[in-house]
This record gives C-alpha cells, sequence and structure tokens, in this order.
C-alpha cells in the first residue's frame, strides 16, 4: 500500500480500508426464484381434469386434484385473482386449483390438490428466508398448506405454514425462516390446497412468486491475514514518524 504523506490523506486512506472491510460483509443473496411465467397455461375445465405443470413443479399423484397455470382471472367469477402477483397484468401466469366441477362428481370435504417444488440447494448460505405470495379469494376457499423437507421429500416438517379462509382479491405475502435447513442440498417445498367441505365453486386458491434469499457466510480471517495488517498498520504508524 502507498503511504500518502498529508495527515488529511492518511485518514482518508484509513476510512477507505474501513469502507473495504465492512461492504466485504455479503448481502442477502436470491438462492431461488420461480415465478412461473415460463409454465404453460393449462386452461380451465372440470376440476377432475389431469394436468401436467411445465416446469419443475409438479403435481402429487396422491392429491385428489391438480393445480394448473393461469394468467388474468381464473375461470370462474367472483373466485381466484384477477392478475398474477409477478407482472399484475393479465400476462402473467400463476399456479391455482379450481374449484368448478359443471355437474361432474362433486368435490367430497378433505380433497386436495398438492405441488411440490423440485430438490432445491441451499447449502453453503445462512440466514435463509423464504417469501411467497398467495391469493385465497371466494366463499369456499379453504386452507392453503406449506410443507417442508430437507431430504428430498423422504420425509416433511407439516404445516411450516398455514393460511386459511376468503382474503378477497388481494396477494398476501408469506414468511418462513429456514434457519433449520441450513446446509440441506434437496430442500423441498409442499403446498396443499385443503378444499373446504362445502361444494360451492367459489374455491380457487393461488400462489406464485416462490423466492428464498440466504447469505454466504464470510469466513473469519486467518492468522497469517491477521499479522499481515498488524505489520501493515505498524509500518504506516512508523512513516507517520
Amino acid at each position: 500500500m502507498k503511504i500518502i504523506k498529508t495527515s488529511a490523506r492518511k485518514k482518508l486512506v484509513f476510512s477507505g480500508i474501513t469502507t473495504a472491510i465492512a461492504i466485504s460483509i455479503s448481502p442477502a443473496a436470491v438462492v431461488y426464484n420461480e415465478d412461473f411465467e415460463s409454465y404453460n397455461l393449462s386452461g380451465g375445465g372440470n376440476i377432475a381434469d389431469v394436468r401436467v405443470l411445465s416446469g419443475p413443479w409438479s403435481n402429487d399423484p396422491a392429491a385428489t386434484y391438480d393445480w394448473r397455470v393461469d394468467s388474468g382471472t381464473t375461470p370462474s367469477g367472483g373466485t381466484g385473482p384477477s392478475v398474477d402477483h409477478t407482472l399484475g397484468t393479465n400476462a402473467g401466469r400463476y399456479l391455482y386449483t379450481e374449484g368448478s366441477f359443471f355437474g361432474g362428481p362433486a368435490p367430497t370435504q378433505g380433497s386436495t390438490f398438492t405441488a411440490v417444488s423440485p430438490s432445491i440447494d441451499i447449502s453453503g448460505y445462512t440466514t435463509l428466508n423464504l417469501s411467497y405470495w398467495v391469493n385465497m379469494n371466494g366463499g369456499a376457499t379453504g386452507s392453503l398448506i406449506l410443507d417442508l423437507s430437507s431430504d428430498g421429500g423422504t420425509s416433511w416438517d407439516l404445516a411450516a405454514d398455514t393460511i386459511s379462509g376468503n382474503n378477497g382479491d388481494v396477494w398476501l405475502n408469506r414468511n418462513v425462516d429456514l434457519t433449520a435447513y441450513e446446509g440441506s442440498s434437496q430442500f423441498r417445498m409442499r403446498v396443499t390446497h385443503l378444499r373446504s367441505p362445502s361444494v360451492q365453486w367459489e374455491s380457487d386458491a393461488a400462489i406464485d412468486d416462490f423466492q428464498i434469499t440466504g447469505v454466504v457466510p464470510i469466513p473469519e480471517p486467518s492468522s497469517s491475514i491477521l499479522m499481515a495488517l498488524g505489520i501493515g498498520m505498524l509500518s504506516f504508524r512508523r512513516r507517520r514518524k
């Protein structure tokens, strides 16, 4: 490091060192993001119609019904979102559950829709947080339940987050602390819509914008680095005399 001989510049150099150390602390980074914008639209139809999601998320075959992809309003009036959360326009896409059964077999109490994320590597990060958005608009929306897994779905921690009831046509932000899952290389999420026991069609629920953020930990400086800093400061002090 070049030593500046004026006292004002010495102070500036020292401030520069301090600033450099401060900004080396890692800010929150986006570890994972899914907004469903690249998924193919699923179309309307009966609640019992099979739908295959065209992206990394998938429908759980053990569930009663499938999640599907839509943009703008859902096919049924008075339920579901009017726009997505990402873009806030009719072009934006989201996952939703269709409540209409159009004269077919009526959904029974406890009917479920379950969408599952791919495995996500969140190892190497600390201070992990999950943010996602839900829309629960309709008189029979029931409950949305979020389960989490650290082992790729072999086992699940149930009901890490739950939201129930009619909240109107607004997107609500949900946040979940993922500290307990630090170090996982096979983290997964599972969202289940537990439909209301009512056979009303006003039960479309929607999800959008799943984002995981975390911090890359800064390793403690080694003894050699600390020694070098000490020698540098000592040299700096000697040259001031």
